[in-house]
């Protein structure tokens, strides 16, 4: 209750909040346009048109990104819900597991704000492509881990992985289809990735099919790298341009030109 009355204070009343949104549209839309006059000031992409979400289901970049999303939720849930249990198995003591754990969620925040601070200057696709990257040799570190080197592999990898992914795919959200439309876009991207909540019951079901979760984090691992090739070749997605519709009479005359 105490952090809900602190975060409504420094939030503040809904016309700050719409003064502050208004500022940050002013100013975005200033930076947009100088960018687009001059392509040699620009060092982060932004789109200079609102998509709507229609739009954006229809462009393999909001799959690749979703697939990031889904990809770095399917490695932070499972590693809270079984990695204690898998380092346990694999004769790590419980106090150092957990210890683990919570060195994990530090990495999280730490990458955060790391990613955060330069994400104006640095594209975030690139950024993406390190938390992915970090995160495979986290997971896969994770499988085989029983010394500490090993186990602090695992937890800074999968924890600055899991920090800056969260981060950068809500970034390019922003940056490839605009502010307009972004909490229905984002809602999507949130709704749709829920789906890696399964991770801890896969995890679970080839331990007892195994004998231990080492198979899972390494299948778990070979996703997020397919997921990382995918983010490599990705570029921002480029929309059509609308054209006016034919009158009636007019295109009917044209499809008979051609034959339609």
């Amino acid at each position: 209750m105490a952090t809900g009355a602190l975060c409504a204070l420094v939030v503040g009343d809904a016309g700050r909040i719409n003064e502050a949104s208004r500022h940050t549209d002013e100013e975005l839309a200033e930076e947009v346009a100088d960018e687009t006059a001059h392509p040699e000031h620009r060092r982060v992409y932004r789109t200079a048109v609102d998509w709507t979400a229609r739009e954006a289901l229809r462009t393999p970049q909001f799959y690749i990104l979703l697939a990031a999303y889904f990809g770095h939720l399917l490695i932070g849930v499972t590693v809270a819900a079984v990695s204690v249990a898998h380092l346990t198995q694999r004769g790590v003591a419980v106090s150092v597991a957990g210890t683990m754990l919570s060195i994990e969620a530090l990495m999280q925040v730490i990458g955060r704000l790391a990613a955060g601070a330069i994400g104006d200057r640095v594209e975030p696709r690139y950024l993406l492509m390190i938390a992915l990257a970090a995160l495979v040799v986290g997971s896969a570190a994770l499988g085989v881990a029983s010394s500490y080197p090993m186990m602090l592999v695992y937890a800074v990898g999968s924890g600055i992985g899991f920090g800056v992914t969260l981060l950068t795919v809500t970034v390019l959200l922003l940056n490839y289809y605009g502010r307009t439309h972004n909490l229905e876009i984002f809602s999507l991207t949130c709704l749709i990735g829920a789906v890696s909540a399964l991770g801890p019951t896969i995890a679970g079901a080839v331990r007892d099919a195994s004998g231990g979760f080492t198979p899972a984090f390494e299948a778990f691992a070979m996703v997020i790298a397919l997921i990382l090739i995918a983010v490599g070749f990705m570029r921002p997605p480029r929309r059509a341009e609308r054209g006016t519709p034919l009158p009636k009479e007019e295109g009917g005359a044209r499809r008979a030109a051609v034959g339609g």
